[in-house]
């Protein structure tokens, strides 16, 4: 809300940019707090509070706007990927052994999905999408059942749905630099719209209409 942008890395911080704007560098950051000891992994804001997954951390916790920490919500096992369930306003965390549905207030956790080790993350309230062995799963939230599959996607890791002008793709970052755009309205077509990037991880629609994305060093 505050117009800043947070990102974490896998080495434990998690850097706090003063604002929304292109061409920024590292330099244009302070590191709210680091989690050397965590391996952060991914974030996601839930009204007016941030939470991210901690991989190496084996919990969600809780951050204030600067990044620093506030408090752990629960004990999670390899949580990777976060994102909000827009139905019930519990948070959704990738792990080690599935999908857990985790209730920020009351600080309960369930499993939700058990499908094994997942890392990306995301959902538009009826679908959650969730990577895992480099395909992108779709489970529908009100059963559970498994409704799509994207197929191997060589280094899948981030997942984001598209919102606004995105409205109707999703779309994967890689760990091997590419960027895909999965046509979720027509064909389920995959296209490679970005390549040549470093070692990519996670994926999010900004509010503008354009994505960002972490890769190796950016």
């Amino acid at each position: 809300n505050s117009g800043k942008v947070l990102v974490s890395n896998f080495s434990g911080q998690v850097y706090v940019f003063p604002n929304d704007t292109d061409g920024q560098k590292a330099t244009n950051a302070t590191v709210g707090q680091n989690y050397t000891r965590y391996h952060t992994g991914g974030l996601t804001r839930l009204g007016s509070h941030i939470y991210m997954a901690t991989f190496n951390g084996y919990s969600v916790v809780q951050l204030n706007d600067d990044g620093t920490f506030n408090q752990k919500i629960v004990d999670l096992k390899g949580a990777a990927g976060i994102c909000v369930n827009p139905n019930n306003q519990h948070l959704l965390a990738s792990s080690l052994i599935g999908v857990w549905d985790i209730n920020p207030l009351t600080k309960k956790q369930a499993l939700l999905i058990d499908n094994g080790e997942t890392d990306g993350i995301a959902t538009d309230g009826t679908t959650l999408y969730v990577v895992k062995s480099g395909h992108v799963l779709g489970y529908r939230l009100s059963d559970k059942k498994l409704i799509f599959d994207s197929g191997f996607i060589l280094g899948a890791d981030g997942v984001a749905v598209g919102s606004g002008s995105l409205t109707g793709y999703l779309y994967v970052n890689t760990n091997y630099g590419q960027v895909f755009q999965i046509d979720l309205v027509h064909d389920q077509t995959i296209t490679l719209i970005a390549t040549n990037g470093g070692r990519g991880d996670f994926v999010t629609v900004d509010p503008n209409g354009t994505l960002l994305l972490t890769q190796t060093a950016r």
